[in-house]
């Protein structure tokens, strides 16, 4: 009696539940003051960006996600021109829409337009930079002990954040998420080291080569802001490059 009761009120609030207890509720039974939004933008290609958007009931950490019907729907909008969000359910429910990649610093625009019942969120703007190129490196071989390592590109954005991270499988990695884009990165002598040889209990884990290619990610991102009618959320611009080089004792 108690499980059919429980799928009769399920039924009526309109939740479906979803792989790994996350759930899904019509967005028509939800205010918009109850609603979190997570948009990002990020290269799709060369010529394009992608957007994305998860609307969320309860906060950041919520496992319910909003499933949009009536006349509730997203919306990109750079400049004059629209381009309609399309829905996704995977482990979540999530909407996305593909965009010619701005050839320079531009707004971009997300709606959440709603039916006359309800308050439409149609401000969440963020910046999209233009694209960055990393320069080649000065040489394609470093030696961890011996050589400092630049890495530059450009053009750079001191209103931008960068994170990097470094990897190769004679690296011990090594990263930093909290710095401001100055349009490069350099190692001195001695920062990228060989990682330990395993313990004895790891016996299935190989020994790291002294000699191996090594990757560097740099990732330019700006954050942008969500409507207010929003209770809360974060919309965020992102760009990654990486380049490679051999990395030896």
């Amino acid at each position: 009696m108690k499980t059919e009761k429980w799928l009769r009120v399920s039924l009526l609030l309109g939740v479906v539940w979803g792989p790994a207890g996350c759930q899904k509720v019509n967005s028509t039974d939800v205010r918009t003051s109850g609603v979190y939004a997570d948009f990002s933008v990020a290269e799709h290609s060369a010529t394009q960006a992608k957007v994305d958007a998860t609307l969320q009931v309860g906060g950041a950490s919520s496992n319910t996600y909003l499933s949009l019907t009536g006349q509730d729907r997203l919306t990109v909008y750079v400049g004059s021109h629209a381009y309609p969000m399309q829905g996704y359910s995977s482990v979540y429910q999530y909407y996305s829409a593909t965009i010619p990649y701005p050839a320079s610093d531009t707004e971009l625009r997300v709606a959440f337009e709603r039916g006359p019942d309800d308050v439409s969120a149609p401000g969440s703007t963020v910046i999209v930079t233009g694209l960055f190129s990393i320069a080649p490196m000065a040489k394609t071989q470093y030696s961890r002990a011996k050589d400092s390592l630049e890495i530059d590109w450009a053009p750079f954005d001191p209103t931008s954040r960068l994170s990097w991270f470094m990897y190769g499988s004679c690296l011990q990695t090594v990263s930093d998420d909290s710095v401001m884009d100055s349009g490069r990165v350099t190692l001195p002598a001695g920062t990228l080291k060989k990682p330990p040889p395993p313990d004895p209990d790891e016996e299935h884990h190989p020994i790291p080569p002294d000699q191996c290619t090594a990757t560097a990610n740099v990732t330019k991102s700006r954050a942008g802001q969500v409507d207010p009618a929003f209770t809360g959320g974060t919309f965020t611009a992102s760009q990654q490059r990486s380049v490679s080089f051999d990395s030896i004792p």
